[in-house]
């Protein structure tokens, strides 16, 4: 009985670490920019070898639009909200 307690003590503390960790902001990194006017835009770049990710400064005649990623490396967009709807 001790052991099954202890068990799901250890299991408690487990799962109140991962949702602190969870609910903690991390901002984005890498440039802002406006994706039709009201949201914000975050560009990335993925290496389809090493899944490493990388910000990525996106040309100035690509707008609203997505440009062709160079080969090996995948193009990866956020794009937010920048004022919530009450």
């Amino acid at each position: 009985m001790k052991r099954l307690l202890a068990l799901f003590a250890l299991g408690f503390c487990a799962a109140s670490f991962n949702a602190l960790a969870a609910n903690r902001y991390v901002p984005f990194e890498g440039e802002r920019t406006t994706w039709h006017r009201d949201f914000d835009r975050y560009d990335y770049v993925m290496d389809e070898a090493t899944f490493e990710i990388q910000p990525f400064k996106r040309p100035e005649n690509e707008r609203d639009a997505v440009g062709a990623p160079a080969k090996g490396q995948r193009r990866c967009i956020v794009v937010v909200v920048k004022q919530l709807a009450l």
